[in-house]
């Protein structure tokens, strides 16, 4: 079962980080027709894949919103022990 830990436990790639962003972007864009307040939006959450990859997500009212970095494009912040 895949590991859930906080995004601030890792370091993500530029690339990544932008991937994100935009789908962060699209998001907001789209709140308002879903009438969905921004309040209502969970902090994203991360999970380490069986693979090793990584999952960003975000749980909204109406489903997930993820993305998947693969496991070269991320790492831990801190040495885990």
């Amino acid at each position: 079962m895949p590991e859930e830990i906080s995004l601030d436990e890792v370091n993500i790639s530029p690339a990544a980080y932008e991937a994100w962003q935009e789908i962060v972007e699209r998001i907001d864009e789209i709140l308002p027709s879903l009438e969905i307040a921004p309040s209502d939006i969970p902090n994203e959450k991360t999970r380490i894949e069986n693979d090793g990859s990584l999952t960003i997500f975000v749980t909204l009212p109406i489903g997930e919103v993820s993305l998947r970095v693969p496991p070269h494009q991320w790492t831990y912040r801190f040495p885990k022990n």
